[in-house]
């Protein structure tokens, strides 16, 4: 294998070692095999490395990196002292491994999930022939009660896309993960996830594809799938205070990323229709996540209202998005959190909301 493969794989590792030989066998029956693992030691308590040593020191696919409690990166064969790994959570292990790729392309995998044999081939062969920086696979949902899923399909994408409809409407969150990106894509407009230093253990994902999706990339849309395998245990099911407050945080962040859009400070200006479509998508997902955060004992309403109260402050309202597309918008305005708590969670005013006149509708 050359020194710098044509793939990273960025993959963080947190108490993760009843999935890490399932991950591996998935890695190993790749088509393509021009590609390195990072494994990304995010202070894993417990043998996941141990697991990771194994096959690293039998294939030269798989790589070992940690970072220190003096924020040193080590990268290389694992150490004995490789316990010092430090928790910084997933989006500063991904800042870590974005700071070491060499490769023309990069991706990352969860090792509690999994991706089709032909995975990387599809991905890498597309974004080769189209010369696109990201190629997109499908986001395939797996319940452990043997539900599966596709949240959002490609052929939605492309139709709506087709129609002239901004991709960030559908294309969002956790999307990101099904991407092969090109390296120097990443490199040119210097993406970085929103760490814990920025106050994000969740959510940051949202942001990191709304800004990359602002600057335009070519994408070319394939029919591959990543598993995304969704537990009881993980931390999409996560509600906790910083959970709570992480969410109004990111869409007050991509808000203000879509003015900067609308300014005409990206390569590309942002029509006022498409700012309006995408800013409505953001709009409901705040919402959205208030009927689901109200079953949390410890939920405080009146501080996450205030919150999205702020985030829609910022907003530049115009004829295709003003402040009577959605029924809670103006008692969020107004401070009128009683209200605004009616509109949010009763089910009637939900359904008014959901079908009320919009342009190209709610995700």
């Amino acid at each position: 294998m050359p020194a710098y493969p044509k793939i990273t794989v960025i993959c963080s590792i947190y108490n993760v070692a009843e999935y890490l030989d399932k991950f591996i066998s998935t890695m190993k029956a790749q088509t393509f095999q021009d590609f390195v693992v990072l494994f990304i030691n995010d202070g894993t308590q417990d043998n996941s490395i141990d697991i990771i040593k194994k096959y690293s020191d039998q294939d030269e696919h798989f790589q070992y990196v940690h970072v220190d409690i003096n924020h040193h990166i080590y990268q290389g064969n694992v150490p004995d002292d490789y316990k010092n790994a430090v928790n910084y959570g997933i989006y500063a292990t991904r800042n870590t491994a974005l700071q070491l790729v060499q490769s023309e392309y990069l991706t990352f995998i969860d090792p509690d999930d999994w991706v089709e044999n032909n995975y990387l081939a599809t991905l890498f062969y597309a974004a080769e022939e189209r010369h696109a920086d990201i190629a997109k696979a499908e986001l395939c949902k797996n319940y452990e009660n043997g539900r599966v899923q596709i949240p959002t399909s490609n052929i939605e994408i492309l139709r709506e896309k087709h129609q002239g409809i901004p991709i960030a409407r559908l294309f969002c969150g956790s999307q990101a993960i099904t991407c092969l990106w090109r390296t120097s894509f990443i490199k040119k407009y210097n993406l970085r996830y929103k760490d814990r230093t920025d106050g994000f253990d969740y959510d940051s994902d949202d942001i990191f594809l709304l800004e990359a999706l602002l600057h335009h990339p070519s994408i070319d849309y394939c029919f591959t799938r990543y598993h995304y395998v969704q537990r009881n245990s993980s931390a999409v099911h996560t509600i906790n205070y910083k959970r709570f407050t992480s969410t109004p945080k990111s869409r007050e962040i991509e808000i203000q990323l879509l003015n900067r859009a609308l300014n005409s400070e990206f390569d590309y200006p942002l029509s006022k229709l498409h700012y309006a479509i995408i800013a409505r998508r953001i709009v409901w997902e705040l919402a959205k996540h208030y009927r689901i955060y109200l079953k949390a004992k410890d939920f405080n309403t009146k501080e996450y209202l205030e919150c999205c109260a702020e985030v829609l402050s910022q907003i530049k309202w115009n004829s295709s998005f003003d402040k009577k597309a959605f029924g809670f918008i103006e008692p969020l305005l107004n401070n009128d959190f009683t209200k605004a708590h009616t509109r949010l969670s009763n089910p009637f005013y939900v359904l008014l909301d959901k079908i009320r006149p919009r342009p190209y509708g709610v995700p």
